[in-house]
């Protein structure tokens, strides 16, 4: 149930927004993550409002997320099992690659002809936090900020 919307509104963050700070893209790669939190920002410069008990399944607030270097990523199950395609955005770039600038704090995750890109907003040896911006189709900006745990 994972923002099954992302794939279908139009994504993408802004370049013209400054770069994290302090951001050391190793730490991607070093850790499996677990998503903790998934929080909406409606419009942008509104407090996050946590969405994840309506947006995240059991099956995916378990689930495993590497980012090997060699640019692989890779979605484990957890405990419980997510059953069907297409359960989250995630779950579908599984087995795509991932790249990370560096000049742009930006996280891209492709599979096929699904590509998504996040901006990286905090990454520390325990915590990444990336947020994704959407444009619905009447223009209106929302962002949905993804916070995982090093496991």
């Amino acid at each position: 149930m994972l923002i099954a919307m992302a794939g279908l509104m139009a994504c993408g963050e802004k370049s013209e927004e400054t770069p994290a700070s302090g951001i050391q893209p190793e730490h991607i790669s070093m850790h499996t993550w677990v998503l903790d939190r998934l929080t909406l920002q409606f419009p942008p410069d509104a407090t996050e409002s946590d969405v994840s008990a309506t947006n995240l399944d059991a099956c995916e607030r378990d689930d495993q997320y590497r980012f090997p270097s060699g640019s692989a990523f890779a979605l484990s199950e957890g405990g419980v099992t997510c059953v069907g395609a297409g359960k989250s955005v995630f779950r579908d770039l599984s087995g795509g690659t991932w790249t990370y600038s560096s000049a742009d704090s930006l996280l891209t995750m492709s599979r096929n002809f699904n590509s998504q890109v996040f901006k990286m907003v905090t990454l520390t040896p325990s915590v990444m936090h990336f947020r994704q911006s959407s444009i619905d189709y009447f223009g209106s900006e929302s962002r949905y900020h993804f916070y995982f745990s090093a496991k």
